[in-house]
C-alpha cells in the first residue's frame, strides 16, 4: 500500500502507531442534561432501590447447637453466682466429718439450743420438742428442757452431773432425782462423750455428700449431708423407729471444723410420723461450771 509504512507482528500487517487507521471511526454520542424543576432536590427523584439477596436462616443443626450453647451459659452464670456445689479446694465429706468430730472432741463445753418442727399431735407423750443449755466435759449439763405432756407443754429446768439428773417438775420449788427416760430422751449430761455424745453421729454418717457452702456472720460454714442409723440417733437423742433411718445434714465451720448446726429429719417421736430436730452449737471452750442443785 502506497504512502503507508507496515509494521508486521506475527505474519500479519497493522498500521504503525500514530498512522491513520483504516478503522472506521465510532459516531460520537451527544449526553443530555436533564434539567430538575426549580425548587428540586437530589432526593426528589430517589434512586430505585436494590434488591437485596434472599435471608439464608441457618440450618436446624445449628440452631440447635447454638440454643443448646446458651443454655449451658445460663446454668454456668446461676450456678456461679448461686454458689452451688462444695467450695474450691473443700476436703471430702467423710474427711470433714472426722476433722469436725475431732474439733468436738477436744472442746471443753458449748452451747445447745433444740428445736423441733412436725411434732405429732394425740401423742399423749411426754415427747421431748426443745431444749436449751450448756454442756459441760466430761458429762455435765445445765438447762431447760421444752416436754410436751397431753398436749400441754411444760418447760422444766434440769442438771445433769456425774451420770444423775436433778429436775425441777411443775409445781415443785425443789429439784428432784428423776429419770431421763420418763421424759422420753436420754441424759443431756452426755452430750460430750465421746463414745455417746453428738460427735459419735459424725463418723456413723452414711452416703456423706458435700452440699452448698454458705456464709452465716461473716462465717463459712460447709454442709454434708447423709442418713444416720435410727439406733445411733436413739443412743444420743431419742428415736421411736430405730430400725428406719434418718436423714441428716451439718453445718460445719471450714476455718475451726466446729460443728454448727445439725438438722435430724425421721420417725424421732413417733413411729411412722417425720418429725425435724434441729440443733445449733454454739460457744465452744465457753466457761461454765455445772454444780449438784441445793436439796
Amino acid at each position: 500500500m502506497a504512502g503507508h509504512h507496515l509494521i508486521r507482528f506475527g505474519g500479519g500487517a497493522r498500521p504503525a502507531w500514530g498512522m491513520a487507521s483504516p478503522l472506521r471511526a465510532l459516531p460520537h454520542t451527544r449526553h443530555t442534561m436533564v434539567q430538575r424543576p426549580r425548587g428540586a432536590t437530589r432526593s426528589s427523584h430517589p434512586a430505585p432501590a436494590r434488591s437485596k439477596p434472599p435471608r439464608r436462616d441457618p440450618p436446624p443443626s445449628t440452631l440447635r447447637i447454638l440454643c443448646l450453647a446458651g443454655s449451658l451459659a445460663a446454668v454456668t452464670l446461676l450456678a456461679a453466682g448461686c454458689g452451688g456445689g462444695a467450695a474450691a479446694g473443700a476436703p471430702s465429706a467423710a474427711t470433714l466429718l472426722q476433722r469436725a468430730k475431732t474439733a468436738f472432741d477436744s472442746t471443753s463445753a458449748f452451747h445447745v439450743r433444740l428445736t423441733s418442727s412436725n411434732v405429732p399431735s394425740g401423742s399423749g407423750g411426754p415427747l421431748l420438742t426443745s431444749a436449751s443449755g450448756d454442756a459441760v466435759r466430761p458429762g455435765s449439763f445445765r438447762g431447760t428442757l421444752g416436754v410436751e405432756l397431753a398436749g400441754s407443754p411444760l418447760e422444766i429446768p434440769v442438771v445433769s452431773i456425774g451420770g444423775r439428773l436433778y429436775a425441777k417438775l411443775p409445781f415443785s420449788g425443789a429439784y428432784t432425782e428423776a429419770n431421763p427416760a420418763q421424759y422420753g430422751f436420754g441424759d443431756p449430761g452426755r452430750l460430750l462423750s465421746p463414745t455417746t455424745g453428738i460427735s459419735t453421729l459424725l463418723p456413723a454418717t452414711r452416703h456423706a455428700v458435700l452440699g452448698s457452702p454458705v456464709r452465716v456472720a461473716g462465717e463459712l460454714l460447709q454442709s454434708v449431708s447423709g442418713t444416720l442409723p435410727g439406733r445411733t440417733v436413739r443412743a444420743v437423742l431419742l428415736d421411736a423407729q430405730p430400725s428406719q433411718p434418718v436423714d441428716v445434714t451439718y453445718d460445719i465451720a471450714t476455718s475451726t471444723y466446729q460443728v454448727r448446726e445439725v438438722v435430724l429429719t425421721g420417725p424421732i417421736l413417733a413411729a411412722g410420723h417425720d418429725s425435724t430436730f434441729t440443733l445449733l452449737l454454739t460457744s465452744y471452750g465457753e466457761k461454765v461450771n455445772v454444780t449438784p442443785p441445793a436439796s
